[in-house]
Parts: C-alpha cells; sequence; structure tokens
C-alpha cells in the first residue's frame, strides 16, 4: 500500500512539475500546421487486450496513414 501511495504522489509531483514543458511542446507542434497535437496508436497489451496510446505527434497530420505492418 506504501508503495502505490509513492507511485501516484511521484507520478502526481511529475506531472505538475512537467506540465510548462508539456504545455510548450503542445504549442510547438499545434503552431507548426495547426493539426493534432496528439497521435493515437492501438497497442496490444497484457493478456492481448488493446489499449490507446497517446504521443505528441512528430510528422505532419496529412503526412498519410500507416498499415498494420508499417508500410506506407
Amino acid at each position: 500500500m506504501a508503495k502505490t501511495a509513492f507511485d501516484k504522489l511521484a507520478a502526481a509531483s511529475a506531472l505538475v512539475l512537467l506540465a510548462p514543458l508539456l504545455l510548450a511542446i503542445a504549442a510547438a507542434v499545434w503552431l507548426e500546421d495547426g493539426g493534432p497535437v496528439l497521435a493515437r496508436q492501438t497497442r496490444i497489451g497484457r493478456r492481448g487486450r488493446p489499449f490507446h496510446r497517446y504521443a505528441f505527434r512528430t510528422v505532419a497530420a496529412d503526412s498519410g496513414r500507416r498499415t498494420q505492418t508499417g508500410a506506407w
């Protein structure tokens, strides 16, 4: 129980400390071409259950979509 409490406190503290940096990155991505800031990917997780992974977009919004195999 103590480890869980520590993990949650550490994660919340890191989020508060990194919030200005994350906002600056989001603004830079949005100002670059006005597209969406986050990209969503579906991954397979524990016990084969799919989950969504969100990350800052690193390619142009209109650059095309990848197939399941990663080919363009």
